[in-house]
Order: C-alpha cells, then structure tokens, then sequence
C-alpha cells in the first residue's frame, strides 16, 4: 500500500489554486463535552499524460471504507472480456451502490467534486482508512481513479489521484454510440419466371435426286 505524505509542493499548490488545505477544526463540536477528532482529506484528480496532466474538471470524489473498496474493485474482476465503457459503467453502478448501502446503514461517506483544476477539499473526514475513488472525464478519456488514504484525528492528508483503473478514449465512446451495421440481406434470390428458349433442332438432310435414267416404256 503506497505510503501517503503530504506534500510541501503539493499543498503550496492547493493553496495557491484553491485555498483549501487549512486546519481550523475545533477541539469540541456544538454539543457540549463531545470530543471532535476528525482529520482534513484535499487532493487531486488528474489523468497523468508523459509529463503532463490533464486535470479530472467536475469529477466525483466519494471516500468509502476499505471493505466496502474492495467490494468495488472486485467488479473490475467480474468481466474481463468487456468492453472498456460497460467495465466503466458497471463499476460506477457498484460504487453508488456502496455508497447508497453505506447511508442507509447510517454512515453516509463523505463526498465532494473536483474543480475547474481538478482540487477536491473534504474539511471533515473521521480518523480511519479509506479508499478515496474518483470518476469523471479528464479531457477525452472517462475514467475511475482510486487510491487508499489513513487520515489521522486533527491531521490533513493530501491524496493525489493520477493513474486510473480504468480509462476509455472519446473514440471508444464514440465508437459505442455509432449504431451497428445493417444486417445482410436474406432475402432469397429471385428466380426466373420466364422459361428458357429452347435450343433449336437441327433440320433433316433433304435427300439429293436420283440420277438413274428412266427406262423407255
């Protein structure tokens, strides 16, 4: 499991773009004597391309239990001949519902959205570790990101999410709109109504003329 470590880099960065690394949480919440402990999540989604990123605008950022991530990950398992946008839509299909038997349960996860540079802020997420999972569009290419993070009671933890678990090119997507080919004709083959011309017969030889003299009567 890849060791997170906020970066002094990284939260400049938050800060500069969108001032949202911060601490200010109080040591008691509204309810007298209640101990308020829970940490800061801020980070970023990007689809990595060489040196470069291209930055997940208006990506959905939901942080669910490891055990229920896993629940998530193994439906990336189920169908491994799929097609890149049905493995896309199945596994978001699984995360919501995660996350809608989650809430019921009472334990609604914390969600957020990506900005314009791909930052995401969650200002209160309790002490525990979690797998932070992210889907949106990155330029062309639709993806899902994921990546495991402890958060730490009054700490902030930055979780930067770059290479994704699944990505699918606009061409596929564009591919997968384009409505399928028409079927061959099966229509049988018309048969001639007309009969065919018979071949025409040879005609009989007319017998030559006799050349014997006639005998006088």
């Amino acid at each position: 499991m890849p060791v997170l470590a906020i970066a002094p880099s990284f939260i400049a960065s938050c800060n500069h773009n969108t001032d949202r690394v911060r601490m200010a949480h109080p040591l008691h919440s509204e309810k007298k004597g209640t101990v308020y402990d829970s940490g800061e999540m801020a980070g970023r989604v990007i689809f990595a391309t060489g040196t470069e990123g291209a930055p997940a605008t208006g990506a959905s950022v939901v942080v669910i239990d490891t055990a229920a991530g896993k629940q998530v990950l193994e439906q990336l398992q189920k169908e491994p001949d799929a097609t890149c946008l049905k493995r896309l839509a199945d596994m978001q299909g699984a995360l919501m519902n995660v996350a809608k038997a989650s809430a019921d349960a009472g334990h609604t996860p914390p969600t957020a959205t990506a900005d314009a540079d791909g930052y995401f802020m969650l200002p209160q997420v309790r002490p525990g570790t979690y797998m932070v999972i992210a889907y949106g569009r990155a330029g062309d290419v639709q993806a899902i990101w994921e990546q495991p993070a402890m958060v730490d009671p009054y700490q902030a933890v930055v979780v930067k999410l770059v290479e994704p678990l699944i990505s699918c090119a606009a061409e596929e997507e564009e591919k997968s709109k384009r409505p399928p080919p028409l079927p061959p004709p099966n229509t049988p083959p018309i048969q001639p109504t007309v009969p065919p011309v018979p071949k025409p017969q040879p005609t009989p030889a007319v017998p030559a003329p006799s050349t014997t003299p006639t005998p006088p009567s």
